[in-house]
């Protein structure tokens, strides 16, 4: 029994011996057919390489073209971004000027207003002004026909006063005539005034006791001033007013001005 199955085994490892051959020389026929395939795709790169070289040379140029357009390109975005630099700080500058300018304008325009304001109340004064001067003008026609009137009247007051005049120098011819006989019947018809009437103190004579006395005479020299008055006038007195009618007199002005 352990003879068949040795016999067994050496048949199964004979097997494995044949298949394993089959596997090498399966192994051996891939390798030859990799290497072709190598060899024949080494042909292929250097095919291709002979190919592309000229290519690849383009490239390569246009490479170094595109890095030396590039480097220009660095250059001017650096130049570019220095003048953005520059540009930024006078835009900066530029818009505190446009700040200033925008302050001297808003200035600007309250002064304007302002001088709209003061034009708008000049030319309502020059309006009042103007109406002013046609009232003044009116005013002054009006004048002109007063004064022309007015000259009129003064030339008729001329003639009239010529007239008078005339008038005036005849009278004055006869004055002294006429003064005379004045005087005369004067001196010959004795005047008197007469303080009382029916022996009763006249309204009169109680109010110019009463003016005398307001004007500073003592209540007793009134009755002497009158006379003196009197007596410088040319005319007689009939009686002196005693101290108690003056009183009287004051005190009856007083009742009256109360009523």
């Amino acid at each position: 029994m352990t003879t068949n199955l040795l016999d067994q085994e050496r048949i199964e490892l004979q097997a494995k011996a044949f298949e394993v051959g089959d596997l090498e020389n399966e192994l051996q026929r891939q390798a030859n057919e990799l290497e072709t395939l190598r060899n024949s795709t080494k042909k292929e790169m250097e095919q291709l390489r002979e190919e592309h070289a000229l290519e690849i040379r383009d490239l390569l140029n246009e490479l170094a073209y595109q890095e030396g357009l590039n480097a220009t390109i660095q250059k001017e975005l650096s130049t570019s971004r220095h003048k953005t630099s520059l540009l930024s700080t006078t835009l900066a500058d530029a818009r505190n000027q446009t700040n200033d300018n925008y302050s001297l304008l808003r200035n600007e325009r309250c002064k304007t207003t302002r001088a709209r304001s003061s034009i708008k109340a000049t030319e309502t004064i020059l309006l009042a002004c103007e109406l002013d001067i046609r009232a003044a003008e009116e005013q002054l026609q009006a004048l002109q026909a007063a004064n022309e009137q007015l000259a009129a009247t003064i030339k008729a007051l001329d003639n009239r006063t010529s007239k008078e005049n005339l008038q005036i120098s005849d009278a004055r011819g006869r004055a002294p005539k006429v003064t005379s006989n004045a005087i005369a019947k004067a001196k010959a018809k004795a005047l008197t005034f007469k303080l009382t009437k029916g022996g009763v103190y006249t309204p009169q004579a109680h109010a110019l006791g009463r003016k005398l006395e307001s004007h500073g005479r003592s209540q007793e020299f009134v009755g002497v001033a009158i006379q003196d008055v009197c007596k410088a006038a040319g005319v007689k007195c009939d009686r002196r007013m005693s101290r108690r009618t003056v009183g009287r007199a004051i005190g009856e002005g007083v009742v009256a001005a109360k009523v």
